[in-house]
């Protein structure tokens, strides 16, 4: 096969223009399904008339555009399997050469790291969906780095991801060119986010429930009472919430008023039990707002025949990355357009709706090692990545390390509001 020689990659669309050794044309190439093609790629010469660039990505847009108005990948999808695609071919290549080499060791923790913290994240993704594994990427390495691990550990969980790939490519089996972003890491790398404030949060649920009128369209609405939960309690974004069922909820009495019992929930805690004992769980109770304003009138009642083995939060669809693939994306899509998903040059992805919690209850002078373990985290986690960096906290922290200021405000008060009366007077 020839060599190509010229070879510029776009985004959006997902496409590939280039030019092999042997002949003057521009060519088109992008990646279609596993079963469409030799390698998966729709591949065509745009022919001698296209003479530059610029025409030969004019013509490359309009071609991809017509081609999928009459073709669907989506009875494909299941054919989409990251671990038997990507991860398994580098896996058994490494341990081959691990063991030739005496250092079976090696093997084990590679293997460790891609079953506890990279396949959860990548196991249900559509690879050929590059914004889907870069959020991918994105959530991985902010995991990584919520957990403490060092600037050269998280590095060895990046290359294990970029020779997957690379091997992947190099056989044909994922899309042209389609590699993830991975994140800079350097001696300072710091995935800290700063939270959504209330109000915030606020207009992004109410811009889903006025998507949901405006469409007709009860997902929306679902995603609003999705993101509401979200935020009650200080769950983990992700399949933690969409993977609960509804025996998972029941009532508690209140002590200091039986007649409204508190909504507790019980997280299977799937992400440390690797070996799928399910018999850990972690307890938490849920804000009394979301129990009565909105659990109890609609996600209680939305499905009716439902029973208590079922999800609680649609029920209907059984591929539960797939149903938060899309609600992340549409997160982005509406926190970027409302302006909000950006915070001092800084994504804010659904994942900061937990940070948003935990800083709530350090506002409210909820004692550290209670918010510990009610989110379940530990206590330095919430000092070292938790603490808010919004205007709010700077101005409370601000009154802590100044205390003699609130007697100067005062009098600074008094001296305005005597020279406002002098001058109402005159």
């Amino acid at each position: 096969m020839p060599k190509i020689n010229f070879k510029k990659e776009y985004n959006k669309p997902p496409i590939v223009i280039f030019k092999y050794d042997n002949s003057k044309n521009y060519y088109l190439r992008f990646y279609v399904d596993k079963k469409y093609g030799r390698n998966g790629c729709y591949e065509k010469s745009l022919g001698k008339r296209i003479s530059t660039l610029r025409e030969a990505e004019t013509k490359s847009k309009q071609i991809w555009k017509e081609f999928y108005k009459n073709y669907s990948t989506d009875e494909f999808i299941y054919d989409i399997d990251f671990h038997k695609d990507i991860a398994k071919p580098y896996l058994d290549r490494i341990k081959k050469r691990y063991e030739q080499d005496g250092k079976p060791q090696y093997y084990r923790k590679t293997l460790n790291r891609y079953t506890n913290s990279i396949k959860p994240y990548f196991e249900d993704v559509d690879y050929r969906n590059k914004d889907s594994m870069n959020t991918a990427v994105e959530d991985l390495f902010f995991d990584l780095d919520n957990q403490s691990l060092s600037h050269a550990t998280q590095l060895k969980y990046k290359d294990i991801l970029n020779q997957m790939f690379k091997k992947a490519l190099n056989n044909n089996d994922v899309p042209f060119n389609q590699i993830p972003d991975f994140p800079k890491l350097d001696r300072n790398f710091k995935t800290r986010r700063d939270s959504y404030e209330p109000k915030e949060q606020r207009r992004i649920i109410d811009a889903f429930l006025k998507l949901g009128k405006e469409k007709e369209n009860s997902y929306y609405d679902e995603v609003a009472d999705y993101l509401e939960m979200l935020r009650s309690a200080g769950f983990r974004p992700g399949t933690e919430l969409l993977k609960v069922k509804r025996n998972q909820l029941k009532y508690i009495p209140r002590p200091s008023n039986p007649k409204f019992p508190i909504l507790q929930i019980k997280l299977i805690e799937h992400k440390k039990n690797s070996k799928g004992d399910l018999s850990k769980v972690h307890t938490q109770s849920i804000n009394d707002y979301f129990t009565y304003n909105i659990y109890e009138p609609r996600v209680k009642t939305r499905y009716p025949k439902c029973n208590d083995f079922d999800y609680l939060f649609f029920p209907k669809l059984k591929n539960r990355q797939s149903i938060y693939d899309k609600i992340r994306k549409d997160f982005v899509r509406i926190s970027r357009g409302l302006g909000l998903y950006l915070a001092t040059d800084t994504p804010r992805p659904l994942y900061t709706f937990r940070h948003t919690f935990i800083n709530q209850r350090e506002r409210k002078n909820v004692p550290a090692n209670v918010v510990s373990l009610h989110s379940n985290t530990d206590v330095e986690m919430i000092r070292k990545y938790y603490k808010s960096q919004s205007e709010y906290q700077t101005a409370l922290d601000h009154e802590k390390i100044f205390p003699e200021s609130s007697d100067f405000i005062q009098k600074l008060e008094k001296s305005t509001t005597k020279n406002q009366n002098k001058k109402s007077d005159k």
